[in-house]
């Protein structure tokens, strides 16, 4: 078996790092290899990588279905997430906590002022 058939039989049995290398290695020593490169997109965490990938599918052959849906794809998600920053910029969760970090720090301010007014006045 050449590395790109070893990348691709470890990306059907979902093993995305031993596969990633496999087919890194098969791209590096063919870089011409379209469906190595297509595969390569499948399994990268990092979007920009993908992304790379399938403009190098593209370049190799502009008909290159897969590649092109992938990259409609990716346009998408990316697009969706700018709009989603863009109405609300942090997440529900994240002003909840912060609003319970400011609420609970307040109380420890006014417990702690008072147990200084209360210490201050004993003495």
């Amino acid at each position: 078996m050449d590395l790109m058939e070893l990348g691709i039989a470890a990306a059907r049995a979902n093993n995305r790092a031993e596969a990633r290398m496999f087919l890194e290695a098969a791209t590096l020593q063919d870089s011409t290899n379209e469906q190595a490169f297509l595969w390569l997109s499948f399994v990268l965490d990092e979007p920009k990588l993908a992304m790379r990938c399938l403009e190098r599918v593209l370049e190799l052959d502009p008909d290159n279905q897969q590649a092109r849906r992938g990259l409609e794809c990716s346009a998408r998600k990316k697009a969706r997430a700018r709009c989603c920053r863009s109405v609300c910029p942090t997440p529900k969760w994240r002003w909840r906590c912060n609003r319970f970090t400011i609420l609970t720090s307040r109380w420890r301010l006014k417990l702690s002022a008072g147990w200084a007014r209360r210490v201050t006045h004993a003495r």
